[in-house]
Parts: C-alpha cells; structure tokens; sequence
C-alpha cells in the first residue's frame, strides 16, 4: 500500500501468505480435508471504495483461492474477466515473443490485452452461449466477446513459480498463432462484410494483371515485339482472371449475409427496462384494433349520409 498499491491488492497477498502456509491448517493449503478426505477452499473479497465483491465455494486443487474470488469480483463491472499475469517473469526473448504477439492482436483487431495466454477466466453464462468456439480459438476467447457486444476487464493476478517457461516453442506453434491471428483478422473485420475483403484483394489482383496485359499488348501493336513464349502473359490473363473469381466470391458471400441477415445480431441486450407510464404490448394493441374499428364505423356512416 505505500507503494501506490490497490488496496484490495495488499489485502490479497496477506491472505496467500496464510493459504501458502502447509503449517497452518485454518485455511489454504494446509486446510483441514472434508469427510472424503478432499481439501475444498472458501474465499470472498470486497473492493471497499466500489462496494464490489466476489466470492467462490469448493475449490479443489487451487493453493489461492483469494486469487480467484479476486478474478470473480471483475465480474462486478464485466462479463468476462481473464487474468493478467503480474508482475510476469520470463527470459528476454520469451517477453520480447510475448510483446510481438500482442502487438499483432491489437494492429488486426484494434483491442488491446496483454496476456490472452493466461488460462484464468471467469465469465457469465451467456458469453458461452452467445459464442461459438471451435479449434485454438479459446485463446482469442476476449477478442471475441468484446467484438460481440460484451465487457471484458483484465485482472492482474500473481504468476505461480510453477508456469514459468524459458525454453522456446517448436516452429509448429508460431507457424500455428500467425494463422490463428489471421483467422481472428477476418473474424472480427470481415464476417459481416465478405466483399471488403475480397473484394479490396481481388480489385487489386485484377487492376495489377490488366495493367500488365495493356503493357503487352501495346509492346506487341507499337513496338512488334512477339508474345510467343513470354511467360508475362500467361502471368497477366491469370492475374485478371484471379481478381474476378476474388471479388465473385466476396459478391457471393454478401449474398449469404444478405439472406441470413435476420438471425446475425451484433449487440447484446442486458436489460428491457420498462416505465410505469408505459402502456404494455397486451393492452395498447387492443386499443390500436378498438380505434381502427371505430374509425371505419365513422367512414361507412359518412358514406351512408
């Protein structure tokens, strides 16, 4: 706390000196077992300045249970809290990795995090239900929620000893987040609108071949040279030809966006909130039909007359 800290922070790691304690058996770790010989850990914490608080029952297998609590309490003000992982060790080149890949996430998506690896989360219901993940893409999990509609926080937690990792990844795993960032990419960019993507790629493909077929063509009609066996036209006809199936692709999935368009929503409604003056849907819709009856009884009498 003199430092600056937060104060629920400082509340935190005195609790975790007595979980981390085997010795002492009132909580933590070295908590007394239940009747199946399982030891299940209790916490909650209150963040007293925003009245906020967070609480888990029967953790099995977890040293910290304050940390989680803490990572519950975001849910206060979120609908998917994830953990920071603070302050974080690792060599050189493991920060430098760890920069460079969030650096890529926030120049494709446009959001900012700074520790998508960590595997502490706490979300509500509806954040699963809404989603649809498939693959690696549980890593990209925030990326996703904050693109739908939904409150994504970062909580610092302290890192375990145990998740410290210098050695380095087989070229495999980088070959696989490179294409796992370019499929968030066009997730994120590009789902609702196919034709900005395909169709800004195809569009230059086929303006590159068409500049290079003109440039043939005038070097064949002005200064005779022969076309036979030049690879540069070969090269062109595929560019031009390459760049219209592109952008009738992007034409074709505008097209099913179109027809689905009633099924994609991207928003989340949290609340309906009602006033006590507002007439509900039950009773305003019979007095829609009473005053539409009633005003076809005016006009028949009218013509009658």
């Amino acid at each position: 706390m003199l430092q600056g800290s937060d104060t629920l922070d400082a509340a935190v790691e005195g609790v975790k000196i007595q979980e981390l304690d085997p010795s002492d058996n009132s909580v933590g770790y070295g908590g007394l077992p239940n009747e199946d010989g399982v030891v299940q850990l209790d916490a909650s914490c209150m963040h007293g300045p925003s009245k906020r608080a967070g609480a888990v029952a029967a953790l099995e297998g977890i040293k910290t249970p304050s940390e989680v609590a803490k990572l519950v309490l975001g849910l206060a003000s979120s609908d998917l809290a994830i953990g920071r992982r603070w302050p974080r060790v690792g060599s050189r080149f493991e920060v430098l990795r760890r920069n460079a890949f969030h650096r890529m996430i926030a120049s494709v998506t446009g959001q900012a995090f700074h520790d998508l690896g960590c595997g502490a989360r706490a979300m509500r219901r509806r954040v699963l239900e809404e989603i649809s993940l498939y693959g690696d893409q549980h890593r990209f999990l925030p990326v996703l929620a904050n693109r739908q509609g939904f409150r994504v926080v970062e909580v610092d937690l302290r890192q375990s000893p145990r998740d410290r990792y210098d050695r380095g990844y087989p070229v495999r795993d980088y070959v696989h987040r490179v294409l796992d960032i370019f499929t968030v990419f066009f997730l994120v960019r590009f789902t609702k609108k196919p034709l900005r993507f395909f169709g800004m790629v195809g569009a230059s493909t086929f303006v590159i071949g068409a500049v290079l077929v003109a440039w043939l063509a005038i070097d064949r009609l002005v200064f005779l040279h022969p076309l036979a066996d030049r690879p540069a036209l070969l090269l062109s006809s595929l560019l031009v030809v390459l760049g219209m199936q592109l952008f009738a692709l992007g034409l074709l999935g505008e097209l099913i966006i179109f027809t689905h368009a009633r099924d994609i929503k991207d928003y989340q409604i949290e609340a309906v909130i009602r006033y006590p003056h507002e007439p509900s849907m039950e009773t305003s819709v019979p007095a829609t039909v009473a005053m539409a009856e009633e005003h076809e009884r005016d006009a028949a009498h009218t013509h009658a007359i």
